[in-house]
């Protein structure tokens, strides 16, 4: 869901999602712990986040002394978070107990404005694609995967007639996960880059010049959860002064999944 089109909504939780760190065995914790730490880094702004841990994925709650996450932290989080090396994905919603009564309950307080903000962008009399997904681990939950989906939409679809199901191109998507302690449902899905955290392989000295590759081969690096500095030449005065800004500029934004790598400017 764009940025501008995103609901406006108090979220009390961020459900963050990883692939590659699921493969590990024993020292999966110590990828989990270098993630979590890369979070923290990008939302800093936002106090002292708490974090819940489960197989395969990893909850973030507000502050101490906070139910929610405000708006203006909701636009924190689709800038920042994907940035965060090793994160598959993250999206903003609503934890509540493992059980369809509070399911639905949060649903149907927040589904209205969500379709609402969807349809500021769509035109009458044109259809709202939505979708539904819904993922069961918790096994004891008296509904299957399936039967989520289709109670959900039998509930909803009457009720906004905009509403027309499309699981391929979705302008609205509710995803619902049943764990074992918890439930969770959500609008929006922000992508993360993937990969590796940042400092779990080896810190390395990168070469970065003013073309296209090197930047490239950087963020590769990067993915797989190496820590940068960098270094460039130059020859003053023939070397003009916008290559090296150019490279900082680079540096800058290559920064953005790390924490602070240097740029080394060496004189030839």
């Amino acid at each position: 869901m764009p940025p501008d089109s995103s609901p406006r909504l108090q979220y009390n939780a961020v459900i963050c999602r990883y692939n590659e760190i699921a493969t590990k065995g024993r020292n999966r914790v110590q990828f989990e712990t270098l993630l979590v730490a890369g979070i923290r880094r990008v939302l800093s702004e936002l106090g002292r986040i708490r974090v819940l841990r489960e197989r395969g994925r990893i909850f973030l709650l507000p502050p101490r002394g906070r139910l929610f996450f405000s708006p203006e932290d909701g636009d924190v989080l689709r800038t920042r978070m994907p940035n965060v090396m090793g994160l598959a994905s993250a999206s903003p919603g609503f934890l509540v107990p493992p059980e369809l009564a509070p399911i639905e309950a949060v649903i149907t307080q927040t589904f209205p404005e969500v379709c609402r903000m969807v349809s500021q962008r769509i035109a009458e009399p044109q259809s709202i694609r939505y979708r539904m997904r819904a993922r069961r681990d918790n096994k004891s939950f008296p509904l299957t995967s399936t039967q989520l989906e289709v109670y959900f939409a039998e509930l909803l679809l009457p009720q906004f007639p905009r509403l027309r199901v499309d699981l391929q191109a979705a302008d609205l998507s509710v995803q619902i996960e049943v764990r074992k302690q918890r439930a969770f449902v959500s609008y929006e899905h922000i992508a993360g880059p993937g990969g590796l955290p940042s400092g779990v392989s080896g810190h390395v000295l990168a070469l970065l010049s003013g073309g296209i590759d090197s930047p490239v081969a950087c963020y590769q690096l990067l993915k797989r959860g190496c820590t940068l500095d960098f270094v460039t030449f130059h020859s003053s005065p023939y070397t003009p002064p916008e290559l090296i800004a150019k490279v900082a500029r680079l540096v800058r934004l290559l920064n953005r999944f790390q924490d602070g790598g240097r740029l080394v400017v060496v004189n030839l």
